[in-house]
């Protein structure tokens, strides 16, 4: 009876020494590895081994998430970061999280396609102010040109021919969800 006694004894020691080895060392890779994965305000939540990860208020999800012994634990990032734009999403890995977003602008060119050289008024909102601007150019015969980079769908056109009767009315140019795209306008003679 001694030798199961001393047997079951040194079974249960063995087994609490693993226990506490495993404990220290997960404590040991958690308290390591914390610091080298935060970065600029960006942090994981939920506490392993039972995790219930909820961003806190003014933080957002990245789409990180790490499991645990129950639910998981998730990477958050100050709602800050989070801009409007297209086609907008988290990239990267915690430690380097960014958030990106299509080229906003849209580049908007213009093409005389009449035989005679025309003026024409751009109305626009351009890409780095709040207010719309007025941009005025010419263009030769058969001539297509750059005119702006706005963050607004609408463009408007107004155009008459240079020493000639030729009259375009200013007219609305709607391009579409073409946002971070090239649009191109056709003006064309009667």
């Amino acid at each position: 009876m001694r030798m199961e006694s001393r047997t079951g004894n040194r079974r249960v020691a063995k087994a609490a020494g693993v226990l506490v080895l495993s404990i220290l060392a997960y404590v040991s890779a958690v308290t390591v590895s914390a610091p080298t994965w935060a970065q600029a305000g960006c942090d994981w939540y939920g506490t392993r081994p039972f995790c219930n990860g909820q961003c806190p208020s003014g933080f957002v999800y990245t789409g990180q998430r790490e499991a645990c012994t129950t639910g998981s634990r998730r990477f958050c990032c100050p709602a800050k970061y989070v801009t409007p734009g297209i086609n907008c999403k988290w990239v990267g890995h915690p430690g380097n999280m960014l958030w990106v977003c299509d080229d906003p602008m849209l580049k908007f060119y213009l093409k005389n396609s009449c035989n005679v050289r025309v003026a024409v008024k751009v109305e626009y909102l351009p890409i780095n102010r709040s207010s719309w601007s007025t941009n005025n150019y010419q263009f030769g015969p058969g001539e297509t040109g750059y005119l702006v980079d706005t963050k607004n769908r609408y463009i408007f056109v107004t155009a008459n021919a240079v020493g000639g009767n030729q009259r375009w009315a200013r007219q609305r140019i709607d391009m579409g969800d073409k946002l971070g795209k090239t649009h191109t306008h056709t003006l064309t003679c009667r």
